[in-house]
């Protein structure tokens, strides 16, 4: 069992941050890996075999450069990190369109859903969409990982519009409560993604 995110970096904000839990089990199953999201909870349940497999070389940078052990056998203890720079934004990215997709699926599928649902689903996709344009700013820089706030102060820096950090920033801590919201913020950032 590994802790995640802002909690295992330290950063945790009540009220702001979620609480991310990886679980890998030593079962033999095929259908890999599972994923259930609460309210400002997250876990992620992954086989062994999955979590240490190529798909999985995502989860086991973010838990080696982030995260804590809580519980079992250490799995990442002679996992090498790749080199900050083009490869790691790649390994770290490569999920987007389908981070996308996935939030437009649940869109379409929850029209009736309530604002709070709407919200937090807006929250963790603001968030995501904030690591993955750090993660296209560093993608040849030698920095590794880095807070929220650090992230936003890079991205800044390589790439100076502030509206749009401004509003991703405001979605990531207060959500949006409308539909249409929250599908021009996937339509909006879909082509930037593809690019």
């Amino acid at each position: 069992v590994y802790l995640v995110g802002s909690l295992g970096r330290g950063e945790y904000e009540e009220g702001y941050s979620d609480i991310n839990v990886y679980i890998i089990l030593n079962i033999e199953d095929e259908e890999g890996q599972a994923l259930r999201e609460d309210f400002m909870f997250s876990l992620r349940v992954f086989s062994e075999k999955e979590f240490l497999s190529e798909r999985g070389r995502k989860f086991r940078v973010i838990a080696k450069a982030d995260g804590i052990l809580l519980y079992g056998k250490d799995l990442l203890k002679d996992e090498k990190l790749p080199k900050a720079g083009l490869l790691l934004a790649l390994i770290i990215n490569d999920d987007i369109l389908e981070t996308l997709d996935n939030a437009k699926k649940w869109a379409d599928e929850n029209q009736t859903a309530p604002q709070r649902d709407i919200a937090k689903k807006s929250r963790s996709l603001a968030k995501r969409l904030i690591d993955f344009i750090y993660g296209v700013a560093m993608s040849n820089k030698p920095q590794y990982t880095a807070s929220r706030k650090e992230r936003v102060e890079k991205i800044l820096e390589m790439f100076p519009d502030k509206k749009v950090m401004d509003t991703l920033m405001g979605i990531a801590r207060h959500g949006v409560g409308e539909f249409e919201s929250f599908k021009n913020t996937i339509e909006g950032f879909r082509p930037k993604a593809e690019k």
